[in-house]
């Protein structure tokens, strides 16, 4: 079973700690770090797991920024070359959606990492999500009860995530 927590504003603060350490690790490689997925937004339930996207402007800096990231606990989940392409299959590939993952805890604080180049599709979708579900209390509302009946449906964590991304596929249209 998926558990969905409460907002915490802990999360908020975790992130601002994680966010200085990184940038202070990664010796500029990092240009940009955002709070991103269900734990960024006020008052929204999530998985208490604080998702972050990290900024780069090229993979070829890939070694360097998994070192960093190592460094501060986390593990390179080297299945993951690239995000959902909405409106596609899942093993649909294409340009401008690539990242690498990592997961980890940092003080007591589980993390997903999301490493994307700076401004690409799958940047600006993370960050144009969040904003919408920030900014349309309807949106947000809906979506939360949606992932409320999922979590408790008893589907494993890989179906919740599939099945998360089409209803994500859907909301995009408004953002």
């Amino acid at each position: 079973m998926i558990e969905l927590t409460d907002f915490k504003v802990e999360w908020e603060c975790s992130f601002k700690n994680f966010k200085d350490a990184v940038m202070a690790a990664a010796k500029g490689l990092v240009k940009e770090v955002e709070h991103i997925g269900s734990a960024s937004i006020k008052n929204a339930k999530a998985k208490d797991i604080v998702d972050v996207q990290l900024g780069i402007t090229t993979f070829e800096h890939a070694d360097k920024i998994s070192s960093t990231l190592n460094d501060l606990g986390f593990e390179y989940v080297s299945s993951i070359k690239q995000d959902h392409v909405p409106f596609h299959e899942f093993d649909y590939f294409e340009a401008g959606w690539g990242k690498r993952f990592f997961k980890g805890i940092y003080r007591e604080q589980f993390y997903n990492v999301h490493v994307r180049i700076l401004n690409s599709q799958n940047w600006i979708f993370a960050h144009n999500f969040k904003k919408y579900l920030s900014n349309n209390s309807n949106a947000k509302y809906a979506f939360m009860k949606f992932k409320e009946r999922l979590a408790t449906s008893g589907v494993s964590r890989e179906d919740y995530s599939l099945i998360k991304d089409s209803v994500i596929d859907l909301m995009s249209i408004q953002f």
